[in-house]
């Protein structure tokens, strides 16, 4: 299922996590269950906090109400305790007592295996209303579907139509469960920030997807229902170490991307946000009276700030993109995808794009690793079964430019990889050694490297994509004010940046199109700026003479 970034719509200038989803967060799962029939569209979402015992080991929470017309249990604790002892459980409305007293069975069940008494416990249920699409009265949902949802539970979750999401309606097209995360560096060290929602809120003309008054254009196609009822939950993680107080601060710029999607935040909406951290955690048990607890200094808030609301924006948006249109006693709420998305490629006037291409983040695992993250991609869009941790162990590594006295010493990116991909302060490497590895997994790659970028163009017209370097969102490149010797040949090196290595897959008269490792998405950028940083960095191009057929689409 295609997600936003797979359209080439990149939700502001921040990296993503690996997922770009909540379970980017170390120890988080998501499950569900799906309940599809004659009467129902309807289910649950569970997020499972922490892979430990919660209720032994809480994880320290706060929770923020943008507008109270909903019926989530157990904000009352969280607000004065300041932590979480169970599974967030997003459901439908009428099912949230149902639910609830299914938490309290599943967590007894938990607890007593591991000789853990419960006398009192809090779990965190939230709703959304999903009557248009589901007979809400019939409350089909207990314990036996709330146990498979837990089971469920996984990092790589699926969105869109599924668990607490399956029956939503957003702003007059069918909404769902979407996700996304954004990653922030802090003394040397990447952190995670991971926003699941499900969405219910707003009005058809209300609409916007980055900027866009997309409901506007779209309401004409859509059955004509009532503006601006429904609700949204928004769960965010991180594992930044925060207290509750800042995390509350950080939880209410969720505000922000919900505003930036069109909500007006409206007297019928139920708008709730619940965050955790992972990264302080309270043992029931522990026998110390003063505990020890780690925080961020306030002066790295504020991009924090900026990365939770447009992690909350794209997940918005990636639980309309995968969403399906669905059907329900005559009602028909139509996807993003049928109503939009598939108009918004065509409407590009693409000369040939190469559909269903592979993306990738390279951050946080492979910071520098965007040559082996590129080559992954491009191995995966043929079926070859390889990891990026398989390109990076076989790739020739050299000397990380440092110096020695006053002289700098490192590899030849020629040969060689300048360090190590995992390591945020190394550098980067050429065609030929990439060309080596890809070898050993699929051979046949050609090394067309000094081929012009109308040259290249033509081979992806022909439906080949082609690896090739270039730099950093297309950004103007120059040389770097230091440069080392090879201490093997004397050779000089001279570094160019911001170095970056990607995939050409489609283009139109002036725009070229990319899989990007740098954002994980779909990026189109200005043709003459493409090729003049591929040109500055020697014109180096690496494809397969191989046509993958049903995914090349020639306009």
């Amino acid at each position: 299922m295609k997600r936003i970034r797979d359209y080439g719509i990149i939700i502001g200038d921040g990296k993503t996590g690996r997922l770009n989803k909540i379970t980017d967060v170390s120890g988080v799962k998501v499950g569900h269950y799906t309940l599809k029939d004659e009467n129902h569209n309807t289910g649950i979402t569970v997020i499972l906090p922490c892979e430990d015992n919660p209720f032994i080991n809480k994880v320290m929470a706060s929770s923020h109400v943008i507008n109270g017309y909903g019926k989530t249990l157990g904000l009352v604790q969280i607000e004065e305790l300041g932590y979480i002892e169970t599974p967030i459980v997003l459901t439908s409305t009428l099912n949230v007592g149902k639910i609830h007293d299914a938490v309290i069975s599943y967590m007894i069940e938990k607890c007593n295996k591991e000789n853990e008494n419960i006398v009192s416990i809090n779990p965190i249920v939230g709703e959304v209303n999903d009557a248009p699409l589901n007979d809400v009265q019939d409350r089909p949902l207990g314990e036996k579907e709330l146990k498979e949802a837990i089971n469920n539970a996984k990092i790589d979750f699926e969105e869109g139509s599924i668990g607490g999401g399956t029956g939503t309606v957003c702003c007059g097209i069918k909404g769902g469960i979407g996700s996304s995360s954004r990653l922030t560096l802090i003394d040397g060290k990447y952190y995670t920030i991971g926003v699941l929602v499900q969405t219910n809120f707003g009005g058809v003309n209300d609409l916007i997807i980055d900027g866009e008054k997309v409901g506007q254009h779209i309401k004409d196609k859509l059955e004509k229902i009532e503006d601006n009822k429904g609700s949204i939950m928004i769960v965010v993680a991180t594992d930044i170490p925060v207290t509750e107080r800042q995390l509350k601060r950080i939880i209410k710029r969720t505000e922000v991307g919900l505003v930036k999607t069109g909500s007006t935040i409206g007297n019928d909406s139920g708008d709730i946000v619940i965050g955790f951290t992972t990264a302080n955690r309270i043992n029931k048990i522990e026998n110390k009276h003063i505990r020890e607890y780690q925080s961020i200094t306030e002066d790295k808030i504020n991009y924090i700030f900026k990365q939770v609301a447009d992690a909350t924006e794209e997940a918005i948006l990636n639980s309309l993109a995968t969403a399906k249109t669905t059907n329900y006693k005559g009602k028909t709420r139509c996807s993003l995808t049928d109503v939009y998305l598939n108009d918004y490629i065509k409407s590009k006037n693409y000369e040939a794009l190469i559909d269903n291409f592979p993306v990738q983040n390279q951050f946080p695992d492979y910071p520098v690793g965007c040559e082996s993250v590129a080559l992954y991609t491009l191995l995966k869009y043929y079926n070859v079964g390889v990891t990026i941790d398989d390109i990076v162990n076989n790739l020739k590594k050299g000397e990380k430019p440092h110096y020695e006295g006053n002289t700098m010493y490192g590899g030849d990116p020629e040969i060689e990889f300048l360090g190590d991909p995992k390591d945020i302060y190394s550098y980067g490497v050429y065609e030929k050694p990439i060309e080596e590895v890809a070898n050993k997994f699929k051979p046949g790659i050609k090394n067309i490297s000094g081929t012009p970028l109308e040259d290249v163009l033509k081979l992806v017209k022909k439906g080949y994509p082609v690896q090739v370097w270039s730099s950093i969102n297309c950004l103007e490149p120059k040389y770097a004010n230091h440069t080392w010797i090879d201490r093997r040949t004397n050779k000089e090196i001279k570094w160019k940046q911001p170095f970056h290595s990607l995939v050409v897959i489609g283009y139109s008269n002036d725009k070229v199109v990319v899989s990007d490792p740098d954002s994980g998405g779909v990026r189109e950028f200005n043709r003459q700026k493409f090729e003049n940083a591929y040109n500055f960095f020697g014109k180096r191009s690496l494809y397969y003479e191989e046509k993958v057929t049903h995914n090349y689409l020639n306009f």
